[in-house]
């Protein structure tokens, strides 16, 4: 018996150990097999794949710096998931302790992400006022490039207002792109604006109209995690039981009422496994 004790209390700490270990020693694959001045388009995605990692663990610093090196090579997605990142710092009240962790932790990280905005003539300072326009700088960003999630958000940062500076027009001409780019969300937000006339005059068959949502072919990184979960829906998170519907519904390519009645998976249709 105690052999036995000691045998899982030892693949405990192993497993714990490659736990801990495992995306520094990915970042540490990155860094020889990838050229970071000018990488390929598939190392690009593998900086926002472990951006993803630090996120899932909630180290936003490194989350950051993986983010921010993919999105400087022009990778919309990264983009998205920075300016997220940024919204975290908006939301949450830890920016002070985060940054001071930063700085005491590894200050190559710090100088990195100070170089990166420096290249991209955005600046950094210790203020929501700056969380907010650097969220909006990336969103905007990102948009630009056709990213329908971040048209999306954009438009929910101008709707929900984090500093008071509401402009419902804006945002409903955000949704709206977002939706007309076949995004769910999108097509949530514009749906809910209609009905209850923000941004735009109240239209009952017009909310009836957008909460129908048919899926169309291109919308794999709309619908991919954490992407999806990250989307906003009038301030929230899309529930993750409807996000597997929804995806259930565009991979059979059935039209689906997003928001007019209640939602639940259809145990009939297959579901697929989250794309990192």
């Amino acid at each position: 018996m105690r052999k036995i004790i000691i045998l899982v209390v030892s693949i405990i700490i192993l497993a714990s150990s490659i736990y801990v270990a495992l995306p520094w020693m990915l970042e540490k694959k990155i860094e020889m097999e990838c050229v970071l001045s000018k990488p390929s388009e598939a190392c690009v995605v593998r900086m926002r794949a472990m951006g993803h990692m630090w996120s899932r663990r909630d180290n936003l610093p490194r989350a950051r710096i993986w983010y921010g090196r993919a999105a400087e090579h022009g990778d919309a997605a990264a983009m998205f998931h920075l300016a997220w990142v940024y919204e975290q710092m908006i939301l949450y009240d830890f920016r002070k302790s985060l940054w001071r962790w930063v700085k005491s932790e590894d200050s190559n990280l710090s100088r990195e992400i100070e170089s990166i905005e420096e290249r991209l003539n955005v600046k950094y300072s210790d203020s929501r006022e700056s969380y907010i326009a650097l969220a909006e700088y990336w969103y905007r960003l990102s948009a630009d490039k056709g990213f329908a999630p971040s048209m999306n958000n954009l438009g929910q940062l101008y709707a929900t207002s984090p500093l008071g500076r509401r402009d419902q027009e804006a945002a409903f001409r955000w949704h709206m792109a977002a939706a007309q780019a076949g995004n769910p969300v999108g097509a949530m937000n514009i749906s809910v604006a209609y009905m209850y006339g923000d941004g735009v005059t109240p239209n009952v068959m017009e909310a009836k109209k957008w909460a129908m949502w048919t899926p169309t072919s291109g919308l794999a990184a709309d619908l991919t995690e954490p992407t999806f979960e990250r989307t906003k829906f009038f301030g929230s998170v899309v529930p993750a039981d409807a996000r597997a519907f929804y995806r259930a519904k565009a991979r059979v390519g059935e039209p689906v009422n997003l928001i007019m009645e209640s939602l639940k998976p259809d145990p009939s249709i297959p579901t697929f496994d989250d794309v990192k």
